[in-house]
């Protein structure tokens, strides 16, 4: 929009024409020349007086009325950046919140799956510890069982020993067999 350094208007609704002034097809004469020429001239005096004080004024108002206007022109420019900025910056952020919410929709799925593992790992884990435990009972009984019977076969054996070899032997081992207990 191109903004003029000084208005000027065709509106003439602004000035009083009147059908006085309005000599339509018909020629001037002399006498209407110089009753125009009089008021034309008289505008005019009146007219450059009314500038010459209100110019200064005039140009200043337009100069306002530019810069007013470049003013309103740059802020609806910024406006107008600042908009699509947002409507940019939203986008990411609906872009970026969708990103966030898929991973940690990955990420509880993750948690679950890992908690299931490690469930059965735990499970997993607790059987073979029973299934340790049991086997440990059974070899400390059968330990128990084994030491037994060689404890047992010792003494068979002794005893055997000691019939096998009759009555000297039999005193020196009953007595030696005394002395272990």
């Amino acid at each position: 929009m191109k903004i003029p350094t000084r208005a000027y208007s065709l509106d003439m609704n602004e000035y009083d024409v009147g059908v006085e002034n309005f000599h339509g097809d018909k020629d001037l004469n002399e006498e209407d020349s110089d009753e125009y020429e009089r008021d034309f001239c008289n505008g005019i005096d009146e007219g450059e007086i009314l500038a010459e004080d209100d110019d200064g004024a005039e140009d200043d108002i337009f100069r306002q009325l530019a810069q007013k206007d470049k003013d309103l022109l740059l802020a609806a420019e910024l406006g107008k950046a600042l908009l699509e900025k947002n409507e940019e910056l939203n986008q990411k952020y609906e872009l970026l919140q969708e990103d966030y919410s898929q991973a940690v929709e990955e990420l509880e799925q993750d948690k679950y799956e890992l908690k299931l593992k490690v469930e059965r790992l735990q499970d997993a884990n607790d059987s073979r510890v029973h299934e340790l435990q049991a086997d440990l009972v059974t070899l400390r009984n059968e330990l128990k069982t084994l030491q037994s019977n060689s404890n047992n076969d010792k003494q068979s054996k002794r005893e055997t020993f000691c019939w096998t070899y009759g009555g000297e032997h039999t005193t020196a081992f009953r007595s030696s067999k005394g002395k272990d207990r």
